[in-house]
Order: structure tokens, then sequence, then C-alpha cells
């Protein structure tokens, strides 16, 4: 073969590879969501794949962003995903609010898709996009959209929550890119969890067990071997997965919907499957 025909070649092979996995993280990634289980005793969390019957279960999502992105029935199957997790709490990460979301989503449509959820204990913390400036919505209609998800929304304040004879003590937190996040001056609970919209709070952040956080997609395009394409502000640190510090946790999950692109590749959205152990 001739340089030319090598060079034309090799160029067809890459453009095929390039729309695969494009078609790929189009059509297919981004309409995946993974269960992550982990069991928490005696101060030790661990990855596990098993659900544990008799354990307390917490249910920790993030960063759903319905709009354009996520809306019809991708948004009802993975709504669908939540209830068949059938948990004992459920904990939200923030940012509700996505791409252009007041022109597919009014209040009585969140409340349709979310019906669920009105018979579920569970408390919510806001994002940074239910305060980001956007054109195509004001700030009255992201309160409004964000008041009518329903669970109990959290502001630098804790809830204590009872499994067995051990106090669960719940603490949600501002999100930081538009106000303060502050942990509450709590003393009490057995065990002690955080929930905050951007992980890379979890070095002020002090004596709890866990920390719950979403913010960063994990990245929502991961190229293999390569640094992230983008990581966003309060999100450059703690990315995707599980860290400790001491003896305290945090895990980040990379979220239910999608920011910018509708697209993810490497990085499919999560549930965080909680289960707290004697």
């Amino acid at each position: 073969m001739s340089p030319l025909a090598i060079f034309l070649v090799c160029l067809g092979a890459f453009l095929l590879l390039g729309l695969s996995l494009y078609l790929y993280g189009y059509f297919f990634e981004v309409k995946k969501t993974k269960i992550l289980r982990f069991q928490y005793q005696n101060k030790q969390l661990t990855k596990i794949k098993k659900p544990i019957e008799s354990a307390f279960k917490i249910v920790f999502f993030s960063d759903l962003h319905v709009g354009k992105m996520l809306k019809g029935k991708q948004l009802e199957k993975k709504v669908e995903v939540l209830k068949q997790c059938q948990a004992d709490l459920y904990l939200f990460g923030g940012d509700l609010i996505g791409y252009n979301t007041a022109k597919y989503f009014q209040k009585e449509d969140i409340e349709k898709y979310f019906q669920f959820l009105k018979s579920q204990k569970g408390y919510k913390v806001e994002g940074n996009h239910e305060y980001k400036k956007e054109s195509r919505i004001s700030q009255n209609q992201k309160d409004a959209l964000f008041e009518a998800f329903p669970l109990l929304l959290l502001q630098n304040e804790a809830v204590e929550v009872k499994y067995h004879e051990k106090k669960i003590v719940i603490m949600g937190l501002k999100e930081g890119q538009y106000h303060t996040p502050q942990q509450p001056n709590i003393s009490s609970g057995d065990i002690r969890i955080v929930v905050v919209h951007q992980g890379d709070y979890f070095d002020q952040i002090h004596d709890v067990d866990l920390v719950l956080s979403g913010h960063t997609h994990g990245g929502q395009i991961r190229i293999p071997f390569l640094p992230l394409i983008y990581k966003p502000k309060h999100g450059k640190k703690y990315i995707q997965g599980v860290y400790q510090k001491d003896n305290q946790y945090l895990i980040v999950s990379k979220g239910m919907g999608c920011n910018m692109f509708k697209f993810r590749f490497c990085a499919p959205s999560d549930i965080i499957e909680l289960y707290i152990t004697d």
C-alpha cells in the first residue's frame, strides 16, 4: 500500500472509532444508572455487592439536572430505579435544576415525577444550579421547582433519625458556590452523616462518620489514561468514589443527570445505597 492509502485507512479507522465512542456515550451510557452499595459497620465503610436485608438502608442520589437533558421517558426510567431501591431514608445532594428546566417542567411536573417520595422519609440540600444565573429561568421559578421536590430541605441544619437503639444524625449543608456551608454544632449521635453538594468541603468537616456529595458527575467525560477534561469549582480534589481522612469517609456520587452535554463516557450515573448495620 502507498503511504497515502495507509494514511486514509488509519484516518478512516480513527474516525470510525470516534463515531462509535460518541454514539455509545450519547445513546447508551447516558441512560445507564449503576447502583453502588456500601456497608457501614463499626466505623468502617466497605463496598459490597448484594443488599443487606436487616440493615438500615439510606439511598443517596444527586445531580438530576431535569430539563432538556433529562426529561420524559428517560427521567421516568431513572425515577423507577429510585423507587425500586425502597430505602428507609432518601437523601438528595442537590442540583435538581438543569439546562432550560422551565421550558420542560412546571411545579406540577416535579410533583408528578417524584410523587413516590411524598410517602418516604428523606431530606435534600441545594446545589449550585439552584442559584446559578440563567436567562431561561428566574430565581423564583427555580425556588418553586425545588420546593416541589418532595423532601425536607436542610440548610446548615441537623435532624435525628433513630435506628434500633442508635441515633443517626443527618446534617445538611448549604452549597458553597453562592453560600457558606457551615457544619452545625452537634455533638450527639451514634452515627453522624453530612450531606453537602460539593465534596471539596470534606477537608473542612470534622467529627463525623460519613460525608455524601455529588457535583462533579465523576467528570462526566473521562478519557482513559488522560486528565479530566473539566473539573467544576469546588469539585477539583474529590471527583468520584470513596475517600478517607482519619476515621471520616467521603462518598462522591457521579449523579444521575448531565450538565452542558447530554453525554457520558466512562462515568455512568449512579445511585448510592448505604447499609448501616449494628
